[in-house]
C-alpha cells in the first residue's frame, strides 16, 4: 500500500501564471511515474521557493520511496524510450517516454529537473523553474487570498454540499457502494461502505457515524432485522431505508423496523443530499453530531453536480414496462445515463456490467429450477443496481421480472429473462467511451467523411527538433502495435492485449495524442472483459486514427 501526498512550503506563498498546461504535464508525468515504481511507503509532491544571490526560483519535488535507480541507470533515464533494464519493462511496464518529455517540457520553460536516487531506497526529481528578481516578484497572504474567494464565491455556490460527517452504507450491490462512495466522498463526508446487514450491525454498535444508509434487502442479515436489532440495542442516531421497493406497504414495513426516513432506488443524488442535510441539520441542533476530524474528503472544493446525462439515443424499440409474452427485440445500443468521461462513474458501470454478466447465469438456472423466490430476489437487485449504475433501460424489465417471479408465472418470467439478456447482450461501453455508435463506425466506410479527413496532430510544439523525434518514433510504432494487437486478439491473449492497449493509452497521451486515449481504455477494458467484437470494434477505431496521424518532417 502506498500514499500520495501534496505539500506546498509555508514560505512560498505565491502565485505562478504562464506555462501552466507543461507544468502540469510534468508534475503528472513524474507523478505517475514514482507511483508506478513505489509498492510501499509514499509518494510526495513538495512545491517550495528557492532563493540565489537575490533571484527566486519555483522547485517542485516529487519524492518516492520505490525501488530507485542505480548509478550506472541514472545517465540514461532520461532519454526517449529508455527504461532502467528490461526487467523494469517487464515487471512494470511503461514506455520510457514520461522523464523525456518531462525534461524537455522543464527545458522549454528555462528550467531544469535534477535527479538524486538511492537504489532501494527512492527516488527524488525536482523540477526547477527560475522566476526572476524576487524583488519584482508579488508575494501574497495565501489565507487572506482563500477568505476573499469563499466570500466571492459563497453567492455562486448552487451545488449543495454537506457538513464533515460520517455515514455508513449498507448495501449488497457494488455499483450502489462505489456510487455512494464517490458521491457522498465528493460532498464532503466520510463514507464507510459494508454489504450486508451483519457488518452494519456491528459497524454502527463500535463506531461512530452520524447517519447509517440501509439497503433493506441484503444477504446475511437483512435491512430490517439489522435496524430492528439497532435500536434494540439502543441506537437512536438516523437510519434512512434503501430499497427498490417503492409502494405504501414497503415504506411502513421500513419504519415499523425503526428507520428514520425511506429513499427509493434508484438512487436520485439531488433528493439523496437534500434528505442527509436535513438530517444532519436536526442533529446539529440536538447537539447529537459526530465529531469529525478534517480529511481529504471532509472540506471539498465543491460537491458533485448529479452527473451529466449522457444522450438518450438508444431508447429500446418495443420494450416498455408493462407485461406481455410478445418481444420485440432491436439492436439499438444500451449506453449508461452518466458521462463515463469520470473515471469514477466509469469505475460504477463497468462494476455493474462485470456483476450483471455473473448474476445472468444464476438467474436463468432459477428460472430453469423454478425457484421462482431466487429469481424475485435477484430481478430486486437488478431494479435498484441498475438505475443507481445509470441503466435505466433493465428498470422496467426486471420491475415486470420481479412481478412475473412473484405470480410464479414461468412464461411470463422467460419473456421477461429473455429482454434482460437481450439489453446485457447490447450494453455498449466501446461506443460511449469513444463517442461512436459501433454498429455506425462498422456501416460508415466512407473515406469522405469529416472525421476521415481530419489529420491529427500532436499537441507537444513541433517547432522543437527534440519533441519531433519523439512524434516520429511514435508514429512508426504504432502500425507494429497494431498488428500485435490483432495478433493477441486472433490467440485470445486478453492478458497480452490489455497490455498493448495500456501501452499505447500511456504513450499516445505523453506524446500530445489525446484521441487515443478514448479507444485504448475502450480496448482494455473490453480486454479484460474478454469481449471480442467489442475488443474488435476498438481496435478498428484505432486504425482508423493511426491512418490520420500527420507525421511531422
Amino acid at each position: 500500500m502506498n500514499r500520495l501526498c501534496t505539500q506546498v512550503a509555508r514560505n512560498s506563498s505565491w502565485e505562478l501564471t504562464g506555462y501552466v498546461v507543461r507544468l502540469r504535464q510534468a508534475i503528472m508525468n513524474l507523478a505517475g511515474n514514482a507511483i508506478k515504481f513505489t509498492d510501499e511507503g509514499s509518494v510526495q509532491i513538495l512545491a517550495r521557493t528557492e532563493r540565489d544571490s537575490g533571484s527566486l526560483s519555483l522547485a517542485i519535488d516529487v519524492i518516492d520511496t520505490g525501488i530507485g535507480i542505480s548509478d550506472q541507470a541514472q545517465a540514461k533515464v532520461f532519454e526517449p524510450f529508455a527504461q532502467a533494464d528490461t526487467s523494469i519493462t517487464r515487471r512494470f511496464g511503461g514506455t520510457g517516454l514520461g522523464l523525456a518529455i518531462s525534461k524537455q517540457l522543464a527545458e522549454a520553460m528555462g528550467g531544469r529537473i535534477d535527479l538524486q536516487s538511492t537504489l532501494g531506497k527512492g527516488t527524488t526529481f525536482t523540477i526547477v523553474l527560475p522566476l526572476g528578481d524576487e524583488s519584482a516578484i508579488e508575494m501574497f497572504d495565501p489565507t487572506h487570498e482563500a477568505s476573499n474567494q469563499s466570500d466571492s464565491g459563497g453567492q455562486q455556490q448552487d451545488v449543495q454540499t454537506l457538513p464533515p460527517c460520517r455515514i455508513l452504507v449498507a448495501d449488497d450491490g457494488s455499483p450502489n457502494r462505489k456510487l455512494m462512495k464517490v458521491v457522498l466522498g465528493k460532498a464532503g463526508a466520510d463514507v464507510v461502505t459494508v454489504e450486508n446487514g451483519q457488518l452494519a450491525l456491528d459497524a454502527a454498535l463500535n463506531e461512530s457515524f452520524d447517519i447509517v444508509l440501509m439497503d433493506m434487502q441484503m444477504p446475511v442479515m437483512d435491512g430490517y432485522n439489522a435496524t430492528r436489532r439497532l435500536r434494540e440495542a439502543g441506537y437512536t442516531r438516523p437510519i434512512l431505508a434503501l430499497t427498490a421497493n417503492a409502494m405504501q406497504g414497503d415504506q411502513e414495513k421500513c419504519l415499523a423496523a425503526g428507520c428514520s426516513g425511506f429513499l427509493t432506488k434508484p438512487i436520485q443524488i439531488d433528493r439523496l443530499l437534500a434528505t442527509l442535510t436535513t438530517e444532519l441539520e436536526a442533529l446539529e441542533l440536538s447537539g447529537e453530531r459526530v465529531e469529525c476530524h478534517p480529511t481529504t474528503t471532509s472540506h471539498p472544493k465543491s460537491a458533485p453536480k448529479p452527473p451529466t446525462q449522457t444522450t438518450q439515443t438508444t431508447q429500446t424499440v418495443g420494450e416498455t414496462a408493462s407485461s406481455g409474452t410478445s418481444l420485440q427485440i432491436d439492436s439499438s445500443a444500451v449506453r449508461c445515463r452518466y458521462s463515463l468521461e469520470d473515471p469514477d462513474f466509469l469505475e460504477i458501470a463497468e462494476d455493474f456490467v462485470r456483476a450483471l454478466k455473473e448474476r445472468l447465469p444464476s438467474m436463468k438456472a432459477s428460472l430453469r429450477d423454478k425457484e421462482f423466490d431466487e429469481l424475485a430476489a435477484d430481478a430486486h437487485w437488478l431494479k435498484g443496481v441498475s438505475g443507481s449504475a445509470g441503466y435505466d433501460a433493465f428498470v422496467d424489465p426486471s420491475i415486470a421480472l420481479n412481478a412475473s417471479a412473484a405470480s410464479c408465472d414461468f412464461a411470463q418470467c422467460q419473456a421477461d429473462l429473455t429482454r434482460i439478456e437481450s439489453l446485457a447482450n447490447r450494453i455498449d461501453l466501446v461506443g460511449q467511451l469513444t463517442g461512436n455508435s459501433p454498429r455506425m463506425k462498422l456501416s460508415d466506410t466512407s473515406p469522405n467523411s469529416k472525421s476521415e479527413k481530419e489529420m491529427l496532430t500532436s499537441s507537444l510544439p513541433m517547432d522543437d527538433p527534440d519533441y519531433r523525434e519523439i512524434v516520429i518514433d511514435f508514429a512508426g510504432r504504432v502500425g507494429g502495435k497494431l498488428e500485435e494487437m490483432e495478433a493477441a486478439l486472433a490467440a485470445d491473449d486478453w492478458e497480452t492485449l490489455a497490455q498493448l492497449a495500456h501501452w499505447l493509452k500511456g504513450t499516445s497521451g505523453t506524446v500530445g495524442f489525446e484521441q487515443f486515449r478514448n479507444p485504448t481504455v475502450a480496448l482494455e477494458t473490453m480486454s479484460n472483459a474478454m469481449n471480442r467484437p467489442a475488443a474488435m470494434i476498438a481496435i478498428q477505431d484505432l486504425r482508423s486514427l493511426s491512418a490520420r496521424l500527420a507525421v511531422p518532417v
